[in-house]
This record gives C-alpha cells, structure tokens and sequence, in this order.
C-alpha cells in the first residue's frame, strides 16, 4: 500500500476511495461552513478538510441533492449478481429507473440519480448507472439525436388522415411492387464534401478542405422508387439544373418522362406528399393523368415522411457522396487531369444509377411496407 499526502496535506492511500466515515467528516465540515455562511466551493471544502477536490466535490453533489451523504448497502446483504449495477439495484430499484425514463427520456444521470434515492432510497453512482443503460437491456439506452415532430402531426384530422392511409395501402400490401414513391430533394455541392477533420497533434489548426467552383451550387432532384423487378432500375430520377427549383410544371414533365420510359406503369400506385407542386397550378391535374394511364394517386398524411421510403435513400445519398470524397480529392490531386464543375450531379447520377431493388426493399420493411 502506498501512502501519499494530496495538495491539502491529507493523507491517503493511493488506489484506496476514502471510507464512508472520512465523507461522513468532510460533511460535518460542509455543514460546519453552511452555518457559518462561509462560501462553499470544491477547493475550499478540500482545503478545510484536508482532502483532494474532486472528492470535496462528490460530497457536496450528495449533499446538496440529498441533504446527507449516502451510506453505500452492505454487499453481505445480497447475493453475489453480475453485470452493471447489479450489486447495488434491486427489481424495485430497476423498475424505479425505468418509470423515470418513461416518464422523460431526456433526463441525466443526475435526475435518475436523486429520483432514485427518493423513490428507494438507494444510492449509486452516475457512473454505474450509465454502465446500467448501456449493458442491462438489449438495446444501448445511451443519448441519440431525436427526431422532431411537429406538434400539428397529433390533430385529430391527422389521425384519421393516417388510418385512411393504412387501409388504403393495406389493399396492395400482398403486392407491394406495385407501390412507387416520388420526392423531391436540394443538391448542393458541398455535399460532396466532409465539412469535419482532425485538428494537427502538434499545431492544432484544423486542415482546409480542398473544393471545387461547383461548391455553394444547388440543384435539385426529383425522384422515384421502387421494388418492381419488372424495371431494370430501381430508381428514376431527374437532376434539375443548376439554380433553378422544383415548380408544377417541372414536376409535371418528370411524371410524364418517367411514364413514357416505362418506369411509372398501369398497375402502380404512386405514394407522394402533400407538397404544392404535386397538387397545385400544372400539377392540379395530377391525378386525372395517372389515372389516364392506370396508375393511382394516394397521398401521404401530413408529417409523415416515416412513411416514404424515398426518404432513406436521399439519406443513404448524402452520406455516399461523403464518402465519394476520397476519390474526388485524388482527381484534385492530379489522378486525373480534368475536374468537371458539376462533380456533385456526376457523382449523385453514379450513386443513384447503382442502386439495386434490394436496398429498396430494405428501405420498405423499415417504413412497414413488406415484412423484414
């Protein structure tokens, strides 16, 4: 065992936690400073009670949450268990946890920590309650980006729009080659590039990221997929040109393209939003249209682009054109001795022309369309 002496001239032995007495101490001290309306900090508490700051600091945590420290359970009590957590949360702890996630799945470790306690009276740390959620159950409980959901997705006209929408699609679920979905998405050129790098071990400066002229361009894409082995490509898209945007009447002819080259066919049921180019000026007669070519019109309910699987491809489109990166900076580099202004609209025409039915079908048993 060795024994060192910290910056406060306490001693302790190094690799040891100080006993439940020792906190019982330093909170005497803690309470000592409250009454006397003494300032009370991590360094001062340490300072006064001769002990390393960080564990001044765990103290006050504890006392400022619970109005005491806590007395860790006697692990004599229970059986020998195993995994996170394990030794020190019972059923009813565990069951405890779980009402305070349910309840807010926002909250931190802190939260859990003090609803814990007050609901149990058990006490553990945050560390073994983050080991918790992340080993006791199937699924890692650990923090993710959340989607947001507009609150106007909940109206009760929504609802009903959502259930008329399912049984809609229920009728052609057995066939689900029938179903094509369209959408429409901004391409700019900066998505060809990662915008992220590593600062420089020694420097820390942060490498510039080598761009062509095509990189503040937008363009736009207009898109539809499928499952329908009966097409040689599982999607059919359109890059409009450079500047310009998606309107009716763009829309419109794209419809019409896509019909004549047989992409879009009798027989299809085409699933798009309620955005205003499918539905107004040129394209108010939509509907009419398709029909005259057997194909079916149904629309999405409003706020719902969990149910177009046309979403996760631009979204496996974006993250491809990170990756297509490597070699457009080889190209820079002078592999090649030309750089075409329009990269990015090469590379999306590359990425979506490589698409197979496969991936579509993948992106269809995940928004519900056929089974996984």
């Amino acid at each position: 065992m060795v024994i060192e002496v910290n910056s406060n001239g306490g001693v302790y032995a190094h690799g040891k936690t100080l006993p439940y007495e020792k906190k019982a101490q330093i909170a005497m001290v803690y309470n000592q400073m409250i009454a006397n309306n003494e300032p009370v900090s991590a360094r001062s508490l340490a300072k006064k009670a001769g002990v390393g700051k960080s564990f001044a600091n765990s103290v006050i945590s504890e006392m400022k949450a619970f109005g005491d420290i806590v007395q860790p359970p006697d692990a004599k009590e229970r059986d020998i268990p195993r995994g996170a957590g394990s030794k020190t949360l019972s059923l009813n702890d565990e069951s405890a946890l779980l009402q305070v996630y349910y309840s807010n799945p926002k909250s931190l470790l802190h939260h859990y920590q003090v609803a814990l306690y007050q609901r149990t009276g058990t006490f553990v740390s945050k560390s073994t309650l983050s080991a918790w959620f992340r080993t006791r159950f199937p699924v890692r409980m650990s923090f993710r980006k959340t989607d947001k959901v507009p609150l106007d997705k909940f109206k009760p006209e929504n609802i009903l729009r959502i259930h008329e929408y399912h049984l809609t699609v229920n009728m052609v679920l057995h066939t689900p080659w029938r179903l094509k979905f369209g959408d429409e998405k901004p391409l700019k050129g900066a998505d060809l590039f990662n915008g992220a790098a590593r600062k420089d071990p020694f420097t820390g400066s942060v490498p510039a990221t080598i761009v062509d002229s095509d990189f503040r361009n937008t363009y736009n894409i207009i898109g539809f997929c499928g499952i329908d082995a009966l097409i040689p490509c599982a999607v059919d898209y359109y890059i409009i040109g450079e500047g310009q945007t998606t309107t009716a009447g763009v829309f419109m002819e794209t419809i019409k393209q896509s019909i004549s080259k047989g992409y879009l066919h009798g027989g299809d049921v085409l699933i798009l939003d309620n955005a205003s180019v499918h539905r107004y000026r040129e394209a108010s007669d939509l509907r009419n249209l398709l029909w005259s070519y057997g194909i079916t019109l149904v629309t999405l309910p409003t706020r719902c682009p969990e149910l177009n699987p046309i979403e996760l491809l631009w979204n496996t489109l974006v993250k491809r054109l990170k990756t297509a990166e490597i070699a457009h900076t080889n190209q820079l580099n002078g592999s090649t001795t030309t750089n075409s202004r329009n990269q990015v609209v090469e590379w999306t025409s590359a990425i979506l022309s490589s698409v197979q039915h496969d991936e579509i079908a993948r992106y269809y048993a995940h928004c519900g369309y056929m089974n996984k």
